[in-house]
């Protein structure tokens, strides 16, 4: 299709040069939007800046009809707002609440463990969100279900295994949790660690925390010190165990790991601000001084100081 599109367009160069340029904006557009191997999904936003070179064309398709034919030019413009209309109305009931908008992504890519997941982690919130019980047990079901298909598909998934710790932990059969919970120690300890595998770990934290989880044995701590130690190359590893730190009101664990990972990577600002926010809790006016003049150092756009003061840090 590609080839005779570019044929079509070189045989036409002088008569419509037009479409030589939509073909080849369209093409170098998408390299720099996505890329030119296939994506796991696909995006409408993608198409953004691409779109540009084919809506031109077909503008100019439009004003010769109009020029060249009896064709009304009011006819046109109210036939294409009719059909923007009826495609707006179409894309927003799918976007109008999360969870249309997942089913419609599983449905369009049934076999992408990201739309299977995050379908999962949307069926979980709308379980937490429902009044009814026995709607609250259906979209649990279809959760785990999900999550039982994922690590079908990829017996190494994190994602998978944290949402059948939290779902069977929580079932008339909790000791089915042991047996995932002992799979996530083996799997977290090899390969490197995703954006979206260091997403269901933090997950994973609040979980146990909240006591709606099983902590492994050894304690959760131990778990995140292991995974610091042997991912110390990514700071989002290192940060979970320096949340739970603080999370758990170990303020000695907080200073030691975030001194150590701010040491380690300079850059990564979430560090300066655990240790800021554990000299708050402590009211320790020497160390929050310290700090903030750590950040100062850090960050010269002075945007970290400004959220401390205006967010959630006082």
């Amino acid at each position: 299709g590609w080839l005779g599109v570019a044929c079509l367009a070189w045989w036409q160069r002088n008569s419509y040069p037009l479409l030589g340029f939509a073909l080849l904006w369209y093409l170098l557009a998408h390299s720099m939007e996505s890329s030119v191997l296939a994506l796991e999904m696909t995006f409408e936003h993608r198409n953004y800046l691409p779109a540009v070179g084919v809506l031109l064309l077909f503008s100019q398709l439009l004003f010769s009809l109009c020029s060249n034919t009896s064709v009304s030019r009011t006819a046109v413009a109210a036939a294409l707002l009719l059909a923007m209309t009826v495609l707006l109305v179409a894309r927003s009931s799918y976007w109008a609440e999360e969870l249309t908008l997942a089913e419609h992504h599983y449905a369009n890519h049934p076999q992408s463990a990201r739309t299977r997941m995050h379908l999962a982690s949307v069926y979980q919130d709308a379980a937490i969100d429902s009044e009814d019980p026995a709607q609250r047990q259906v979209y649990l079901a279809a959760a785990r279900e999900l999550a039982w298909r994922s690590l079908q598909q990829d017996e190494n998934s994190i994602e998978a295994l944290v949402l059948l710790i939290h779902f069977d932990g929580n079932s008339s059969q909790p000791q089915r949790a042991d047996k995932w919970l002992a799979r996530l120690q083996e799997v977290v300890g090899t390969g490197s660690m995703s954006v979206s595998d260091i997403n269901f770990l933090e997950f994973y934290n609040r979980c146990v925390l909240q006591h709606d989880c099983k902590a492994p044995p050894g304690g959760q701590a131990l778990l995140l010190e292991s995974l610091a130690r042997q991912f110390s190359a990514q700071p989002e590893v290192w940060y979970l165990l320096v949340d739970y730190c603080y999370q758990t009101g170990d303020m000695s664990c907080v200073y030691r790991e975030a001194s150590a990972l701010r040491e380690a990577h300079p850059e990564f600002q979430l560090a300066s601000e655990a240790l800021y926010h554990a000299a708050v809790a402590e009211a320790d006016n020497g160390k929050i001084l310290l700090s903030v003049q750590a950040m100062l150092e850090q960050d010269r756009s002075r945007r970290l100081v400004r959220r401390l003061r205006f967010g959630g840090g006082q």
